[in-house]
Formats: structure tokens, C-alpha cells, sequence
């Protein structure tokens, strides 16, 4: 999701840090299935939404 604000929301396994959180989920339960905010935007030009990459 992006928002007029500028900001940007992700959601996935996050399982190589797509989510753009900050985290990296190795093993477990991870990853979000609701919407969690990208830590930061900076210098982003293109925005990406794939089944897998």
C-alpha cells in the first residue's frame, strides 16, 4: 500500500526481510498477514508487489 503521505505498508513471509520492517524471520511463525509500515522510503523510485521474488 502506498500512502499519499508518502508512506509505504508491506505484507508476506518476510522470510529475507521483504517486508521492509527491519526484521528477518528465519524459522517459526513469521511474517505479517495484515499490513505493517516500512521502516523507511528514502530514495525509493519503484514499488514491486510479486507472488515471489
Amino acid at each position: 500500500m502506498v500512502f499519499t503521505s508518502g508512506g509505504v505498508d508491506c505484507w508476506g513471509s518476510g522470510g529475507a526481510g521483504e517486508l521492509g520492517n527491519g526484521q528477518f524471520y528465519t524459522s517459526g511463525n513469521y511474517g505479517s498477514a495484515i499490513p505493517v509500515a516500512v521502516v523507511s522510503t528514502s530514495g525509493s523510485g519503484t514499488l514491486s508487489g510479486v507472488k515471489l521474488h
